[in-house]
């Protein structure tokens, strides 16, 4: 909110558009699960290995990031609209707070919810974790 106030709406997408393609490139270049296994010697099915496509689990997984990603790419480009449409004294510094708020409950919460899930599996994180965003979206969606 504050650099699209400083700087213009337009020229903050285009900075965090090229942070963004920065880090990716960062992420590519260093991170060790994207770097290919140098001293690879496994030969089994003839060299051939199979494509992570093949597996319906993996498809299913990638249709849901998929879908994860829209959600979150439908929230930056809707909801600052409707949060200045909604609240009519809301600027670009109040709208800021409000994702940056958005951003230090999934800070804490990530964390968290990654010790609970060590301790008592996923399945019993996930759910009251889906249950608490679908609560905080309702809650968002009625706030006055």
């Amino acid at each position: 909110g504050l650099l699209a106030s400083s700087v213009g709406v337009a020229e903050s997408f285009l900075a965090v558009g090229a942070v963004t393609g920065v880090c990716s490139l960062a992420y590519a270049r260093y991170v060790p699960e994207t770097l290919a296994a140098a001293d690879s010697t496994d030969d089994d099915d003839d060299g051939r290995r199979a494509s992570l496509l093949d597996d319906s689990a993996q498809r299913t997984c990638l249709f849901l990031h998929a879908c994860l990603n829209s959600n979150y790419a439908a929230c930056l480009a809707i909801l600052p609209l409707q949060c200045a449409e909604v609240w009519e004294r809301a600027g670009p510094l109040e709208i800021g707070a409000l994702f940056s708020a958005v951003s230090a409950v999934g800070v804490i919460g990530g964390p968290l919810a990654g010790i609970l899930s060590d301790r008592w599996g996923r399945a019993a994180v996930v759910g009251p974790g889906l249950g608490l965003a679908a609560t905080g979206a309702a809650c968002l969606a009625l706030a006055d």
